[in-house]
């Protein structure tokens, strides 16, 4: 069977016709209204699917003119999908003379459209569902009902012989009685739900039974829906219908995760990559101005402008530091664990800051832990503690104070670093911890900030079990508290 697809999206049009392919349609894509209608007026369609965006319902009404000017008795059926699924899209569509509306997000919906319109007795062909039933007249029955509508079905006497098969094979539905011997339709969702751990895969309940509890239970043990004996034909595809449904849509979303996951990783990987290659230019400006400025026959006006070219070069190096530390954090799974004791840590990191300190600065750093230790990776942790101390002195004036706190409570270590200076806006607290949430701001001495030097904070003490908490009043000063797992002897 023909099928034309009218979209100019190419990604959405591309995906459409692989799994109408896939399934033995014959698809031809067009791109607008003149491509769609001159494919139209050259061959035979059986179906016609249109994305209503740009062209869209004006190549809907000139299919439906063109077939009026002749005098066509059977007219060609029309799905219309649009990325926007409002009622006045749906009305305008059915008005320009679609059959069908589906939206764009739902495309796992397209085959069981266009197998409903075009093979209406093979809906749910490629479907897989398993049947529990001991009766074997109704299983029979079920089973024609599910493979007149192109299911592939399978069906077990027992509970147990399904499980077995569920173990190394997959179904879009099981439905099952619930009343056998051995293993009964409740112990057999429980099993499935808990020991196979397919939470997603919809179970359907068949019963005579009248009783509320008994229908009750089915539902706590983990089914989706319940269907009454004897049967009737039309509620059976309803139900089952809804669930296949739903079950398509949480394939499609699903996959969109992973795919959206996967470009994700693409992206930090090629976000490291760059900011990797750029250190090397960066370092070689910074390096060779550092010497220019040292020249002491460079002019003045020269000078400044070197100057300018440093510090800018420098900026910009820690804005590159600092998207390849989230990236290399975000990239590495498995990390190295040792014993880490915070007191020298804290104390190390805030010796390496002295020598690029040119305000006055008192730091106090008090331990009631003992020297404590915790399990952690050394580098991530110190690159979490320079930043933390970094924004302290970045943002308190000359004369000021840092202090830090280290103690045990409980099963956890804190630590405190907190600072007398500008503090943080109220309505930039919730967003702090987020990547480019715009709350970074420049410091005292008018160094500029990524806003992501926190984001790397949260994303190394969520690798180590570890929580993280700000306090801050404008004016006053700001606290950050990190908590760290901890057990006496580790």
């Amino acid at each position: 069977m023909n099928i034309l697809i009218i979209d100019k999206i190419t990604m959405s049009r591309k995906a459409i016709k692989e799994e109408l392919s896939y399934v033995g349609y014959d698809v031809t894509e067009a791109t607008d209204l003149n491509g769609g209608m001159k494919s139209f007026r050259s061959k035979k369609y059986d179906l016609v699917i249109i994305a209503v965006e740009n062209e869209g319902l004006s190549t809907c009404r000139a299919i439906r003119d063109l077939e009026k000017s002749k005098n066509a008795d059977d007219i060609v059926p029309i799905i219309c999908m649009s990325v926007c699924d409002e009622f006045s899209i749906r009305l305008k569509s059915f008005e320009a003379g679609a059959n069908e509306f589906l939206p764009k997000d739902h495309r796992a919906e397209v085959i069981l459209k266009v197998n409903s319109i075009l093979k209406p007795d093979l809906l749910w062909k490629g479907t897989v569902i398993a049947i529990v039933e001991d009766d074997r007249t109704t299983a029979k029955f079920l089973t024609y009902l599910l493979k007149n509508k192109g299911a592939e079905v399978y069906w077990f006497q027992s509970a147990i012989e399904c499980f077995d098969f569920l173990k190394e094979s997959s179904v879009d539905l099981v439905v099952t009685d619930n009343f056998m011997p051995n293993m009964t339709g409740c112990e057999l969702v429980v099993k499935i739900r808990k020991e196979l751990g397919l939470k997603e895969l919809p179970v359907v309940f068949t019963s005579a039974t009248k009783e509320k509890e008994s229908v009750l239970e089915f539902y706590r043990s983990g089914a989706n829906d319940f269907i009454s004996k004897p049967f009737l034909k039309e509620e059976v595809y309803t139900k089952i219908k809804l669930l296949l449904d739903n079950r398509n849509k949480t394939k499609t979303m699903n996959k969109y995760i992973e795919e959206l996951s996967s470009l994700n990783e693409v992206k930090d990987q090629f976000l490291a990559v760059c900011s990797h290659d750029l250190r090397a230019p960066l370092n070689s400006i910074i390096g060779f101005s550092d010497v220019l400025i040292q020249d002491d026959e460079i002019d003045h006006d020269s000078l400044d402008m070197v100057k300018v070219i440093n510090k800018s070069a420098l900026s910009l190096l820690g804005m590159v530091n600092d998207l390849l530390t989230l990236s290399e954090v975000q990239l590495k799974g498995d990390f190295t664990i040792s014993e880490i004791d915070i007191f020298s840590l804290v104390n190390d990191c805030f010796d390496q800051m002295k020598g690029s300190m040119t305000k006055d600065i008192a730091f106090t750093l008090n331990d009631n832990s003992d020297h404590a230790t915790i399990l952690g990776n050394d580098s991530m942790l110190r690159r979490t503690f320079t930043n933390l101390l970094s924004n302290a002195y970045k943002f308190t004036a000359h004369g000021g104070t840092i202090l830090s706190h280290i103690w045990i409570d409980s099963d956890y270590l804190y630590c405190t670093i907190q600072d007398t200076g500008i503090g943080i806006p109220k309505k930039d607290l919730k967003s702090l911890f987020s990547r480019m949430s715009g709350a970074g701001r420049h410091g005292l001495e008018g160094q500029k900030s990524t806003g992501i030097g926190l984001s790397i904070v949260k994303e190394i003490l969520d690798k180590h079990n570890a929580i993280i908490d700000v306090d801050s009043e404008e004016g006053v000063g700001t606290i950050f508290t990190l908590g760290f797992e901890y057990k006496k002897g580790a």
